[in-house]
């Protein structure tokens, strides 16, 4: 049966299995002694996470942890400030000080010094470095699963940290076997 169609149930705590994976495309119920469930991946025991879901998942936080590193590191690899003034500013004023401060302190601009208008002062943000060691060990785990995902080794996608004691030769064989001879399968 499709999977995308069938899903575990529990029907007076009896486990049972809802299809529409039929003929009619209407639903049906199956007894779990009339069918075999292999479970992948779960969260919950009964139903498998399929491993399209997961690399959904992995993709976007792969694109979110890059996200976060060109902004990180296009603005000179510093944290956020905030500016204070001891006095009212009205929304216009608090917008241009905000645009002449962006234009100072990013891109080809940055490292400017910037002029700030009497009683506004500079507060820095403290970024604490456990979140930029998270950022390097997001990016490895997601370059790492990503690669397994699609059948191909991690050392072939430059990860260091995973290289097998056999040859090249022999995880290039391995790599062939598993990863690219279930593609050209299909392919034929």
């Amino acid at each position: 049966l499709k999977s995308w169609l069938t899903k575990p149930v529990r029907n007076n705590g009896v486990l049972a299995f809802e299809t529409t994976d039929t003929a009619s495309g209407l639903p049906i119920t199956i007894k779990s002694e009339d069918m075999l469930h292999i479970v992948g991946f779960t969260f919950d025991g009964l139903q498998g996470t399929p491993v399209s879901k997961l690399a959904r998942q992995c993709l976007g936080l792969a694109l979110v942890a890059a996200r976060f590193g060109a902004r990180y590191y296009a603005n000179g690899a510093r944290s956020s400030f905030f500016l204070q003034a001891d006095h009212p500013l009205s929304p216009e004023e608090m917008t241009e000080m905000r645009l002449d401060i962006e234009a100072l302190s990013t891109g080809a601009n940055a490292w400017r010094v910037a002029n700030l208008p009497n009683g506004v002062t500079f507060v820095p943000t403290i970024t604490d470095p456990k979140a930029l060691e998270e950022f390097t060990t997001t990016s490895k785990y997601t370059r790492d699963e990503i690669a397994a995902f699609m059948r191909v080794p991690a050392y072939m996608v430059g990860s260091s940290e995973k290289i097998l004691k056999s040859t090249v030769e022999a995880q290039n064989r391995e790599f062939l076997s598993y990863g690219l001879e279930p593609w050209l399968e299909k392919i034929r």
